[in-house]
């Protein structure tokens, strides 16, 4: 089985993640890796691999792509990065040998065996996937309909007819001619050439955080059964937009999967759970809904502790979520303190900030991380 996947230095950590995920629910005992990239060195690719020494049946090929073979392809969405574009040459990079391939982003989760997509026969297609239901691409894009539009985050490629349909012409021309449609980079133009002629997977293949906030969208197509198949039970847990989950505030629902496989790595046991945590001491949650609760979880199988809630809400003081004592405003801000992290876990983020200002608390020594 072959797997495909690009990323730069920063994502090493998160690709290691991913395959893993992989190797945990994968019987095939041969896994061939193909990296695409365009800033990683010996050292990187040597690293990426020892990570992985333990399991012999898993072996990887590197491919390094220079910018000018790129550079015609725009990058628009500010959560993508130009590797996102790497896809577009799979059928130029492989060895013809190599009829499909299976892409998969690194900000994924498998929670399936991927042979079970894998042995699917695409037969005539140039590619397979889930659709993307929700968003207005699709319009922008002239296509009929929601359905036809897909995401692009995990697909199979059948390399056969992208080589004889010379599909990399086609994507160079698409993007010339239609620049001001693309937003969210290959993704646009894979959906702008193939105009909807592509093999619907189960949606279970790429379940993203807006199943959850557009299930209508969701029942245009499939039934209340496989919504509630698909929410509870997906093969591959997406994490797409800009926040992920080793953001310390982030909306993914089910960022703890990710934790759950990173924490048993014995690479990564040392390293940093977020991007943000280095600086941070005596961690308070503003907030005691299910976003701040949810933060509470990720940092406590992180084996981070939290000194507290706060809340606005008077009837909430004194009170204990999962044994961690909820305070007023005024008693943590107001009083000496060491330096401390506040983290606003509140869709209402922005008015708390302000009435803090208003407020005139004493935030000389409090670090303030809020959802962007």
């Amino acid at each position: 089985m072959h797997i495909a996947c690009s990323i730069n230095k920063k994502y090493i950590k998160y690709c290691s993640v991913m395959l893993q995920s992989i190797i945990n629910h994968t019987i095939k005992k041969e896994l061939f890796i193909h990296v695409l990239h365009n800033d990683l060195t010996i050292k990187d690719e040597i690293f990426l691999k020892d990570i992985f020494k333990g399991y012999p049946f898993l072996s990887f090929n590197f491919y390094k792509i220079e910018r000018e073979k790129f550079s015609i392809f725009p990058v628009v969405a500010d959560h993508l990065t130009v590797e996102t574009l790497f896809r577009l040459f799979l059928a130029e990079l492989l060895p013809n040998n190599i009829e499909k391939v299976i892409y998969i982003d690194s900000d994924i989760v498998v929670k399936e065996d991927l042979l079970n997509v894998w042995n699917i026969d695409i037969g005539k297609y140039p590619l397979a996937a889930v659709p993307n239901l929700e968003g207005v691409m699709y319009r922008v894009l002239g296509l009929k309909e929601k359905n036809d539009y897909f995401n692009a985050g995990f697909i199979v490629i059948n390399l056969n007819k992208w080589r004889t349909e010379k599909y990399l012409e086609k994507f160079i021309k698409f993007t010339e001619g239609n620049r001001e449609k693309i937003i969210f980079g290959d993704q646009d133009i894979l959906n702008g050439v193939l105009r909807g002629d592509w093999l619907r997977l189960h949606p279970k293949w790429n379940v993203q955080n807006s199943i959850y906030s557009f299930k209508e969208d969701f029942l245009e197509y499939y039934s209340e059964e496989c919504y509630e198949t698909v929410s509870n039970y997906p093969a591959i847990i997406h994490y797409s937009s800009k926040l992920k989950p080793w953001n310390i505030l982030n909306y993914q629902i089910k960022s703890e999967e990710y934790f759950h496989i990173l924490k048993k790595m014995e690479t990564w046991e040392d390293d940093s759970i977020y991007e943000e945590i280095d600086s941070c001491k005596n961690i308070f949650i503003f907030g005691t809904g299910e976003f701040g609760k949810k933060v509470y979880r990720a940092f406590n199988i992180c084996n981070i502790e939290i000194k507290g809630f706060i809340d606005n809400d008077s009837e909430r003081w004194g009170n204990y979520i999962y044994n961690v004592k909820v305070y007023p405003p005024t008693e943590v801000l107001n009083e000496p303190q060491e330096k401390i992290t506040l983290l606003i876990c509140s869709m209402y983020h922005n008015e708390i900030l302000k009435n803090m200002q208003k407020q005139n608390y004493d935030l000389t020594n409090v670090k303030i991380i809020s959802p962007e």
